[in-house]
């Protein structure tokens, strides 16, 4: 049987009746209705029956008795298709139920369920007897409801020798559906339907199968409240029902599973489901014996006992078809242990910021949103618990009733109380761990909360701990989160709750705990050097020091474990000069002896198994010999003072990465030659570092050299081969004056702003060259074409520099270009040819960037591959955005492709629903945009010399519309006119026609048009075309716009489509208006209505255009005089 009694909707309440008997035939009427009904009313069962006076079709009082009835119960027998009264009225009940949620129960009095279900044999027959004559939509209607009530758990009468007892039976479940039916608990809860919708399709409740599901989320996430709400909805469709929480205290635990317990258990069990006192098994096989032919729900809330899920479901054989069972826990591991896979288990995350601020008004206003004056108070409470259903609820109650004056006080006291509460409830997870996992869980509580995963894992590995193994526990337990990006994340009650069990052994002793990250209690310790072996880690936040600290070397005496030294904290505004920070002056951050004279060093006392030492703006001018580098993972140092971090060679063998950034008086790099696993090196803004050490030579595993700003830098080591060096940015090392050779396999390359005079030859050595940024070369002499050869070699970015047009008006915006290219099918010559044509004449620089937005010019090479590269595709949605943002202009380019083929894909992407939406448009836009066909070009050079023609005239965009608009409303206002002028009207026509247009305008439009291009807020070509990018033009028409944004025949333009609307219904005041700008192709058979322009006094503009396949044919009109303006519209 595939269907259940009721189906997913809500159950209906507030109905007339309790039940409603269907049947037919004197058999039933005489036994099974009179018994029935005697039944019910002795239990106060209120009920209707279809003991009507009958006619051809269904009574109006019939159906309303159906859907006024909570349950209804079917009596099929051999003759109940006999009447078509019996069908309609079948049909009606499945209808009720299938829409209002209604339960209905068949009982099969003296008839085969599946001869009902199939309409065979006898009752076959008789149904074909009925349906003749009848509609074909009826006989499908009534098929449908017999398949689909057979299919419905019920009772057949031919398995009950006793009438009586059969009675009673089906008696007793309408009366258990009855109390099920009545709870609506659940029904108004926050977030439920959402979480009952997803419930019930993993639960499939149409399937003959017995199906096990698990729930799985963090404590307090609302597992629980799923569990019975699903629970309130499904148990009254099952023959047997059991809830197992903590409450019933004979089920929750087994002690061990021997056979006494186990038999213990399911006698326990049993009683439950059959709701049977003193039942007695014989044996383990008693719920395969008794439940076997059952349809049964079992849910288990906050399961993880395995000899307990055993005993009372050892196997889905015990149960009938479509049982269901149900366990929850936040243990995942546990859930697949037990056979429950991934697509079976349903991971309850935390609610939206949205849900969440709605539970907290339920709670505490009982409504879905705050009262006015409470909106801010209500916001920052949602923030301190972090959307936990458990503690929005806590707090919410806890607030009701709290007048607004008082939630200032209240807030942090309850806060503190609920901490205290979700403590216990939370400590049960960890209390189950190993206690290798409750180190790890400690870790990340204290010290690396939200870092990454492979962070934690790197800096734990000499630990006996299994780092790896332990995170995946914690994880599949909802102690952390391990996100997409592999950033762990434990909630901030976890955090609260490990803290404190580190915190609570040693509460008046702080040096004895394991970390120590409380700034008052850090300086206590330091100060009285009480530091003992048991600290692992300290974290100190400098901002929170309000008073300066002095400590000798000997505080690190006792500290023999120290693993973990992290000082960090310097306010944004003090970074800079480094001297002092927010409550404390760095000067006398010092370390003393007890005579405080100056430290003397030499002494060992950071032993061996320090593995981070970070400290932000660290206040001596070297690395005290005392500390031990030899296990050191991770020297994080921005911001020093230092000038060198050691003399000699230090044992640097577990060295993962050195960041000394801003560390501005650094001139020199120690001696890195044992640092052979050293991955990162960072050196930005080291003003005062002329040379790297030549010892890198060594760093076979470096990934990234940053060396951004690097001012004093002259040279690097020659001949070097650092095999796993992707990524070198020497940006703004302005005295660097060779090209880098020390690594074949670097993908990025950034070296703006440096002397480099020339990219040589061998350029094409750096093989694995994907990027390459070279802005600013002021010196570049020459740039060699073995570029071209680079296999891997993926964008290049041009820049055209100072033009000087006719006009005297000098463009000094520069232009870049970004290409994007499908590499393995672009010839490399044609991006040679490219790179020489906007290098020709020497007034041209090669830029080549890996940032989109920074470009003025997109071109894209649409090859066969271009839509299979992902980069490519990524990279065109960007592109068509920046297009559409800021104005970017994009020149597809067809490289050696059958346009016809290319065209077919791109139409097939866009009509796919499967792309994504964003790249769908992005090649909608680029269908539509005008191009290059690189096959009507010949040779290569003509297309290259072609592009670099039409791209040294684009206009550089401004990209800032805050700017731009602070731009615009610092103008004269003849200055502030002419802009809309050409914003609406003039955009794209010659210098010469504007200022003929305006010439009686009453202002010198040649001035006020060359302070708007010394503005950068229109540009002039060549040709003396005047070009206002959109981003500007946009400004400009909304600011005609927006005075009379709801009258627009009040308006001095109209433009485009809406000036050729308004032609034709225009009927207000239209004495302000000045131009007229629309599609003649629009126009052309309503020209003749020329009264509609009768009120336009001030006309003095008509601008009317084609669109063609070369763009916009334009033609602008002087008007002088209404007849004027008709003859000339007229001749169009």
């Amino acid at each position: 049987m595939a269907s259940s009694s009721s189906s997913s909707s809500p159950v209906i309440i507030n109905c007339a009746h309790d039940v409603f008997l269907s049947f037919r035939g004197h058999d039933v009427r005489r036994k099974f209705r009179s018994h029935f009904l005697k039944e019910l009313d002795r239990k106060l069962i209120t009920f209707k029956d279809d003991e009507m006076e009958r006619g051809r079709s269904i009574a109006p009082e019939l159906i309303k008795a159906i859907q006024g009835s909570r349950i209804s119960v079917v009596a099929f027998s051999e003759n109940f298709a006999n009447s078509s009264w019996c069908l309609d009225e079948l049909a009606e009940i499945m209808r009720c139920r299938e829409e209002r949620g209604q339960i209905v129960i068949p009982i099969f009095y003296d008839v085969d369920p599946s001869h009902v279900r199939y309409q065979t044999h006898a009752f076959g027959e008789i149904f074909e007897k009925t349906c003749k004559g009848r509609k074909e939509e009826d006989k499908h209607m009534w098929r449908q409801a017999l398949t689909h009530a057979a299919n419905i758990a019920g009772e057949d009468s031919r398995n009950w020798p006793d009438e009586a007892k059969l009675v009673e039976k089906v008696v007793n479940d309408v009366s258990s559906k009855l109390n099920s039916t009545t709870s609506n608990d659940f029904e108004d809860m926050v977030g439920i339907k959402s979480h009952m919708k997803n419930m019930n399709s993993l639960l499939n409740l149409e399937s003959e199968e017995v199906i096990m599901v698990g729930v799985w989320g963090l404590c307090g996430v609302g597992k629980t409240t799923i569990g019975r709400a699903l629970f309130s909805q499904l148990s009254c469709q099952f023959q047997g029902s059991i809830f197992i929480d903590k409450t019933k205290k004979n089920l929750t635990r087994a002690k061990s599973d021997d056979y006494n317990t186990q038999l213990y258990l399911q006698t326990q069990f049993l009683a439950e489901v059959q709701d049977q006192k003193d039942i007695k098994i014989q044996g383990l096989r008693a719920v395969e014996e008794r439940l076997g032919h059952k349809r049964v729900l079992v849910v288990f809330d906050d399961m993880d006992d395995h000899v307990l899920l055993n005993a009372l479901v050892g196997k889905t054989t015990w149960f009938g078809p479509r049982s269901r069972i149900v366990v929850i826990s936040e243990d995942r591991e546990f859930l697949k242990a037990r056979g429950i896979g991934s697509d079976r288990i349903y991971e309850v995350a935390l609610p939206s910021e949205e849900l969440a601020f709605q539970m907290f008004c339920r709670c505490a206003f009982h409504q879905d949103s705050p009262p006015d004056g409470f909106i801010e108070l209500a916001t920052e409470a949602v923030k301190l618990v972090g959307n936990l259903p458990l503690c929005l609820n806590f707090l919410g109650s806890s607030l009701e009733g709290v007048k607004k004056e008082e939630w200032a006080d209240r807030v942090p006291q309850i806060r503190i109380f609920m901490s205290k509460q979700i403590d216990k409830i939370l400590r049960d997870g960890y209390d189950r761990l190993k206690e290798e996992d409750k180190a790890i869980f400690r870790h990340i509580a204290c010290l690396f909360n939200h870092k990454p995963r492979d962070y934690v894992i790197r800096l734990l590995e000499d630990s006996k701990l299994d780092v790896d193994v332990g995170l995946v526990t914690l994880a599949e337990r909802c102690l952390i989160k391990i996100s997409g990006d592999n950033i762990i994340r434990m909630h901030e009650f976890l955090q609260e709750m490990g803290r404190e069990i580190v915190r609570q052994p040693c509460i008046h002793e702080p040096g004895k705990r394991e970390f120590l990250m409380e700034c008052q209690e850090i300086c206590d310790v330091l100060a009285k050097g009480t530091g003992t072996k048991s600290v692992l880690g300290i974290f100190l936040n400098l901002s929170e020091m309000k008073d300066t600290l002095c400590f000798g070397e000997e505080v690190f005496e006792g500290m023999t474990n120290l693993r973990f030294l992290r000082i960090y904290g310097i306010s944004q505004e003090d970074k800079e000069i480094g001297l002092e920070f927010r409550h404390l002056n760095l000067s006398t951050l010092k370390w003393w002896d007890g005579s405080r004279k100056p430290l003397k060093e030499g002494k060992y006392y950071m032993g061996r198994q320090l593995r981070l030492l970070e400290w932000w703006g660290y206040p001596m001018w070297r690395l005290p010999s005392y500390i031990c580098a030899e296990n050191l993972v991770e020297l994080i140092m921005p911001d020093s003072r230092l000038t060198m971090l050691w003399t000699g060679v230090q044992l640097l063998n577990n060295l993962k990465k050195i960041d000394l950034r801003r560390s501005k008086k650094l001139n020199e790099l120690p001696n890195l030659s044992t640092a052979t696993n050293l991955e990162e090196l960072y050196l930005e803004d080291c003003w005062s570092l002329w040379k790297i050490t030549s010892s890198i030579r060594y760093l076979k595993k470096l990934r990234k050299l940053d060396m951004k700003r690097c001012k004093e830098l002259l040279l690097l080591p020659t001949d070097i081969d650092l095999e796993s060096l992707h990524s070198l940015n020497l940006s703004g090392c302005s005295k660097l004056e060779s090209f880098p050779h020390i690594s074949r396999n670097i993908s990025n390359l950034v070296l703006d702003e440096t002397k480099i005079e020339e990219v040589p030859e061998r350029i094409e050595d750096i093989s694995g060259l994907n990027y390459i940024l070279m802005t600013g070369f002021s010196n570049l002499k020459y740039f060699s074409s073995n570029i071209s050869k680079l296999k891997h070699f993926e964008m290049m970015l041009f820049t055209v520099v100072t033009t000087t047009y006719d006009s005297g008006i000098m463009d000094n915006r520069t232009n870049d270009v970004f290409l994007s290219f499908h590499r393995e099918d672009v010839r490399k010559a044609f991006v040679s040819y490219l790179h020489k044509e906007f290098m020709r004449d020497q007034d041209l620089a090669t830029n080549v960037v890996n940032e989109i937005r920074s470009s003025r010019i997109a071109i894209v090479i649409l090859t066969d591959n271009y839509m299979s590269s992902e980069r490519c595709l990524d990279e065109l949605v960007e592109i068509i955005e920046c297009s559409e943002e800021i104005g970017q202009k994009v020149i597809p380019v067809y490289y050696d492709v059958d346009t016809v083929n290319i065209s077919r894909q791109i139409q097939d992407i866009i009509k796919t629903e499967s792309y994504p939406q964003k790249l769908r448009q992005a090649f909608t836009v680029v269908s539509q945009l005008q191009g290059y066909n690189f096959s009507t070009w010949d040779p290569e050079t003509a297309v290259s010399q072609m592009l670099a023609d039409d791209i040294s005239f684009s206009p550089k965009e401004l990209f800032d519309m805050e700017t731009l608009k602070e731009e615009f409303n610092g103008l004269e206002w003849k200055e502030k006119v002419l802009f809309c002028h050409i914003a609406c009207f003039f955009n794209n026509e010659t210098y010469e026609n504007v200022t003929q247009l305006l010439k009686d305008c009453g202002f010198d439009v040649g001035g006020s048009l060359e302070i708007l291009y010394e503005k950068s807020l229109i540009q002039i070509s060549v040709e003396r075309v005047i070009i206002m990018r959109p981003v500007l033009q946009k400004i400009g028409r909304d600011e005609v716009l927006a005075e009379f944004i709801n009258v627009p025949a009040n308006r001095q333009f109209l433009m485009d489509t809406e000036g050729c609307d308004l032609l034709i219904d225009l009927t207000d005041d239209t004495k302000r208006m000045y131009g007229i700008s629309f599609n003649i192709s629009e126009m052309e058979q309503r020209l003749a209505r020329d009264e509609r322009l009768k009120g336009m006094k001030r006309l003095k503009v008509m601008r009317m255009y084609k669109d063609s396949l070369y763009g916009k044919e334009v033609r602008v009109h002087l008007v002088i005089g209404l007849h004027s303006l008709w003859e000339r519209l007229s001749n169009i």
